[in-house]
């Protein structure tokens, strides 16, 4: 018996059917992706995701950071703390920030202020007198004594302490301080200890500054 020849196909569209039934699944699955990813390329879909902005922290909020809870109530300018020994170069005053931390993790929590532990909140826009950007000193509030660790869940008030140029800063400026936080990393395998990221900033306040000129009850 003689097969019927196929018939010639009419036009471009009967043509391309047939094409497109004859090819594997996972072509058409990579081709359709292709041209998903190129539109989308073109419409903007791939761009960079904006970043999440900072969030804002009122004054006597609690702000909750990885190992440490920071309560941040007021900032002042002060000439110095004599019974401390805590004083300023010629020329330049003390800006404070007091606050209330909480050590939340279940180890004594350093804020001795030349190892970097201290660095849990900054400054900004502010030109400090000192090169390095930790406080000068951290001090707790009722008794002025230097803060040298912090217990597991045992609040303390300090007083976060920076030296300034006299005409740095004055009474009823604004001032913004970042609280900043580190990430845990996990376990330290060459020296004792945790590890974790450097700094970032997780948060910010806003403060009117108070001048306590050469020192207050409150």
């Amino acid at each position: 018996m003689t097969s019927t020849p196929p018939q010639p196909l009419s036009s471009w569209r009967e043509r391309a059917r047939v094409l497109y039934d004859r090819l594997p699944t996972k072509w058409l699955i990579t081709g359709i992706s292709a041209v998903l990813l190129g539109l989308s390329a073109v419409l903007g879909g791939l761009d960079d995701v904006a970043p999440t902005p900072i969030p804002q922290v009122e004054a006597g909020q609690p702000f909750a950071g990885e190992r440490l809870t920071v309560t941040a109530e007021r900032a002042a300018l002060i000439d110095g703390f004599p019974e401390q020994g805590v004083m300023p170069a010629d020329g330049n005053r003390l800006l404070v920030v007091v606050a209330t931390v909480e050590n939340t993790s279940n180890d004594p929590l350093r804020l001795a202020t030349l190892t970097g532990d201290a660095d849990t909140m900054l400054p900004v826009d502010v030109d400090l007198a000192a090169e390095s950007s930790a406080p000068t000193a951290v001090l707790v509030f009722d008794d002025g004594s230097t803060v040298s660790t912090v217990q597991p869940g045992v609040p303390v008030e300090v007083a976060f302490v920076w030296e300034v140029a006299a005409d740095e800063l004055s009474g009823g400026d604004e001032l913004r301080v970042d609280l900043l936080d580190r990430t845990y990393q996990g376990e330290a395998t060459v020296y004792f200890g945790d590890r974790f990221s450097d700094d970032f900033v997780a948060g910010y306040l806003d403060f009117t500054i108070d001048d306590l000129g050469a020192g207050s009850d409150g």
